[in-house]
């Protein structure tokens, strides 16, 4: 199986607008698209979703199986979804965040940093009025794909995701890199329905 560079994982569930949004803001600031895939994983049980997924770009390879845990315990489907991922780096986006990029090189960037010893970041997050530059820990890691197995942890994500990732890597001595013009706008969304069950 041929490697891309990334592959973007988005679980979703009741949150059909943001996450078309999301996938259409890597998409739009993405120049070549050969060096990424993204992977959506839907719940059958979301009708609304289910009766609007000939709306999601062909490009994405979608993903749609039983109800599980999501909302802050996403790491079970990104888990799920890694078994599909042929990206040499890994992202675990959540469907309330839009990527923007101001060269579209976040690709370009990537490519040359190493795959060991790096976790990297947008140089930019924005979380609703706030922005935090350079976020050391923060919640949107690109990560190498083996970066878990790497430091010895063979049962991939843990919850929460992005600070068991965090604690993990800086633990086994691995820096934080940033991509410079590249961030996200994260809205994020608090709501019950799109954490449990049917």
């Amino acid at each position: 199986m041929s490697q891309v560079l990334l592959s973007v994982m988005i679980p979703s569930r009741k949150r059909f607008d943001k996450l078309l949004a999301a996938v259409k803001s890597w998409l739009g600031n993405t120049k070549d698209w050969s060096n990424m895939e993204i992977l959506v994983r839907l719940h059958g049980s979301d009708v609304e979703s289910m009766n609007r997924v000939h709306e999601i770009p062909e490009f994405v390879k979608l993903h749609i199986g039983a109800d599980k845990i999501v909302g802050h315990a996403n790491n079970t489907l990104w888990n799920e979804l890694r078994k599909h991922a042929t990206g040499i780096w890994h992202q675990y986006w959540s469907d309330d965040m839009i990527l923007f990029d101001s060269g579209k090189h976040w690709d370009e960037l990537l490519k040359d940093i190493p795959t060991t010893g790096f976790i990297v970041q947008p140089e930019i997050h924005r979380l609703g009025g706030s922005t935090y530059p350079a976020h050391v820990g923060g919640p949107v890691p690109f990560v190498p794909a083996d970066a878990m197995e790497q430091c010895g942890h063979m049962d991939g994500l843990l919850d929460p995701p992005d600070t068991s990732l965090h604690n993990i890597l800086t633990g086994a001595g691995w820096q934080t890199r940033y991509l410079t013009g590249v961030g996200v706008f994260h809205d994020r969304v608090e709501d019950e329905t799109c954490k449990l069950g049917p």
